[in-house]
């Protein structure tokens, strides 16, 4: 029931980030999906001043938690491996490390 939709490394929080990443996202589903953000003041300008075909809702607990708990498996097994990775990294390594991670995360669910 529940997948990793879309992973995406940056190299900064921005609204602009935002807004690409949610375009992103948002193009993979019909209908009106409902975006779980959290108070990441980021989100205001894509979430409030574009029409995007989604509903939003802020939430720092409930559902939201489902989220984070995936983010908290992620950073552990990102610390395992850090040994591993090359240093220093470009954020394209890294951003692809983490599209393989999910794709595999949604692999054993």
């Amino acid at each position: 029931m529940f997948e990793t939709v879309h992973v995406e490394v940056s190299l900064d929080r921005s609204d602009l980030d935002a807004l690409v990443f949610l375009k992103t996202v948002l193009a993979r589903f019909h209908g009106e999906p409902v975006v779980l953000a959290d108070r990441g003041p980021w989100y205001d300008w894509p979430l409030n001043d574009f029409d995007l075909p989604c509903r939003s809702r802020r939430e720092t607990w409930g559902e939201r938690s489902l989220v984070e708990a995936w983010f908290f498996v992620f950073k552990y097994r990102t610390m395992l491996f850090l040994a591993r990775l090359p240093y220093p990294s470009s954020w394209q390594s890294a951003d692809r490390w983490a599209k393989a991670f999910a794709t595999f995360h949604n692999a054993l669910r």
